[in-house]
């Protein structure tokens, strides 16, 4: 009981310090409740007497370079290890599972699945409408959507997003946990990452195979055949494979036997300096975490991964009104046309997609492809409001000479040094009007 106490109160006056950068992360989605109850199942105590202040140096070492790199989640994970190293030195040291659930639970895990998802569905669209196209006549697709006959099949979002992703992610850290205990060995970091890695080409997998059932089938969304082949995929494509490979990666370990560490020390051949770090190290590793959080939080608006663009900010365009709104980001507006213009960030950090910030404004997803606008391709998509209203939206990054839609390759760019990319985001009423003004801001290279 004293022991969990500790816990609750040094983690307790971390969120304390760091309460307003910190509140952003936690929404309480899917993602994170799904992960918070395997917690428990995934997690274990390796060696009961050993007490490791490695997760305290992982916090302390990235709360350093988050002022200098304005990465978000490097404060994410230095709190988070913050309260493994609480269990650690309290408990004893943990498996090396720890890491990779905050990973999960983390935003940069949603950037990742929301950004790259879409240009995966697209892939898997194309993919499965090839399979099927054997079997059916007449079939096509367009973007993420699958026509056969007069039937229509959407790819959503959750089809290949955030939430299956993360369950099939959550179910193979407890199938390593659960074969660690069974075997007394411990998976290394690299071998931890191989399974994740194969993990995601078979949840890619299990996904097409599901479409491809569902068109079988005649699936509907929101039916029970639609959801018994959404769970019937993820356990024959993604768990029952992770569990032989697991199997077969564990075959090559020894065995880790969980010893008594014997803390008894010849004290009285250490200075007093010694002596004093040895008994409040812990301690001082807290301490040093919490006023790095305080600090980094008080002062957390000149942490921020973007830049004043000047470039951005002089562009005017007839018949539009402008506004800066946060972040430096450009709102140019008509009655027809919303265009936002959206800072570069390091090549290394989180940019603003149109995916994550019309979602959290209510909007829903539907028809994405790729489209080609004068010579240029750009994403598409139609934002549908809860009334049901639709506006149509199209993106590209831009940095004056060179226009993309690939995050690999505006990021390879500016790591090797070119102009900073733009996030270009246009949204008109209608198509056509979208494409006239995507062509007319693609012509006329804003940024040189």
């Amino acid at each position: 009981m004293e022991k969990i106490s500790k816990i609750i109160a040094f983690a307790f006056l971390a969120f304390l310090a760091s309460y307003q950068n910190l509140i952003f992360y936690f929404s309480f989605d899917f993602q994170q409740i799904i992960t918070f109850l395997f917690l428990p199942f995934v997690l274990y105590v390796r060696f009961e007497n050993k007490k490791s202040a490695r997760f305290g140096l992982f916090a302390i070492f990235l709360l350093i370079f988050y002022p200098f790199l304005k990465i978000q989640s490097l404060f994410f994970f230095g709190f988070a290890f913050f309260l493994l190293f609480l269990v650690e030195i309290n408990y004893g040291k943990l498996n090396n599972l720890p890491f990779f659930l905050m990973l999960l639970l983390s935003p940069l895990a949603s950037f990742f699945f929301n950004t790259f998802g879409f240009p995966i569905r697209l892939l898997i669209t194309e993919l499965a409408a090839n399979i099927l196209a054997f079997v059916y006549d007449g079939i096509s697709f367009s973007g993420n959507i699958i026509f056969l006959g007069k039937e229509i099949y959407k790819v959503a979002p959750e089809c290949m997003g955030l939430n299956l992703l993360t369950t099939g992610f959550i179910l193979t850290l407890y199938v390593i946990s659960k074969i660690e205990k069974e075997t007394h060995k411990v998976a290394s970091f690299w071998q931890i990452i191989l399974i994740l890695f194969i993990a995601f080409l078979l949840n890619v997998i299990s996904n097409l195979f599901r479409i491809v059932g569902i068109v079988v089938f005649k699936a509907a969304p929101e039916t029970v055949t639609h959801e018994l082949l959404g769970v019937f995929s993820l356990c024959l494509y993604v768990i029952l494979p992770i569990f032989f490979i697991t199997k077969k990666v564990f075959r090559f370990k020894k065995i880790i036997i969980d010893e008594k560490v014997e803390l008894a020390e010849a004290m009285d051949k250490k200075s007093k300096v010694r002596i004093f770090f040895d008994n409040y190290k812990y301690l001082i590793i807290s301490l040093i975490i919490l006023l790095q959080l305080s600090v980094l939080n008080f002062f957390r608006a000149e942490f921020r991964n973007y830049t004043f663009d000047e470039s951005a900010l002089k562009i005017e365009l007839q018949g539009f009104d402008k506004e800066i709104v946060n972040q430096n980001i450009v709102q140019l507006k008509n009655e027809k046309t919303l265009i936002y213009i959206k800072p570069s960030v390091q090549f290394y950090g989180a940019d603003h997609t149109p995916i994550i910030c019309w979602k959290g404004s209510g909007y829903e997803f539907s028809a994405e492809k790729i489209v080609s606008i004068n010579a240029h391709k750009v994403y598409f998509s139609i934002l549908t409001a809860k009334t049901g209203e639709n506006l149509y939206t199209a993106w590209w990054y831009d940095n004056g000479k060179h226009k993309t839609i690939s995050q690999l390759d505006w990021r390879w760019n500016m790591f090797l040094g070119s102009k900073p990319y733009r996030l270009v985001n246009v949204t008109c009423t209608s198509k056509t009007e979208l494409e006239a003004q995507v062509g007319k801001i693609i012509d006329s290279n804003l940024f040189d």
